[in-house]
């Protein structure tokens, strides 16, 4: 069976690019996804990635690696909630799956509290993209209030602290809110910079990010 990351990291890629899988190939990932789940301990409703996942590595769909395990599970569970959403993937029970999954994201400190903390701040951003997607009730006010912390994170170089630079632009790029056009618009110098270097990182992910930057300069 193939990698939970390896599984999100395609069906992102496909909805990065508009390209639909086919029905078998969203039926695998959704068997996929649903097998990683864990129905039992203190992340019950959680989805974990496996030894495998973490002997491949781990890295965000733009690239930036993940390095404990606290962080691949949290932004892991994020994605894979997101994209049963967006995708309406076929994972059994999938309603109760969703509800399971929405109140444990919602107790924990990134989504309860802003923690910032080692790589809170990136399940922090992954919390952010499944709320964009409709995970919550009250998105928009959570959403809102995720970008007052980040905007209080900027370090003047277009970027923020402890937040992973390209996954943050990735996440305010999918958020159709003015806070998140001002943080874009903040951003924008320094990605015009970006496009003029060559990408010190494996040509997927530079590819992914030159993308991204070029759709958030269009848009600003």
């Amino acid at each position: 069976m193939d990698r939970l990351s390896q599984t999100l990291d395609t069906l992102n890629e496909s909805v990065f690019y508009g390209t639909p899988a086919p029905e078998a190939a969203r039926e695998k990932a959704a068997a996929a996804i649903h097998a990683r789940r864990l129905r039992s301990g203190p992340h019950a409703g959680l989805f974990a990635p496996d030894e495998m996942d973490y002997a491949a590595g781990i890295r965000l769909f733009t690239g930036e690696r993940l390095h404990t395990r606290l962080g691949p599970r949290n932004v892991l569970s994020c994605e894979a909630g997101r994209l049963i959403l967006l995708l309406g993937l076929p994972v059994p029970d999938g309603e109760e799956v969703l509800d399971r999954l929405q109140r444990r994201l919602t107790d924990e400190c990134f989504a309860a509290q802003y923690c910032l903390v080692g790589e809170c701040a990136h399940s922090g951003i992954g919390f952010m993209r499944y709320l964009a997607a409709g995970g919550v009730p009250d998105a928009e006010r959570r959403l809102n209030a995720h970008i007052k912390i980040m905007a209080t994170r900027r370090n003047g170089k277009g970027t923020w602290l402890r937040l992973p630079p390209f996954y943050t632009l990735l996440t305010l790029n999918e958020i159709d809110l003015p806070a998140a056009r001002t943080e874009l618009r903040y951003a924008a110098p320094a990605l015009e910079k970006t496009l003029k270097r060559p990408a010190a990182i494996e040509a997927s992910y530079a590819r992914r990010r030159r993308d991204l930057a070029e759709r958030i300069l269009a848009k600003c």
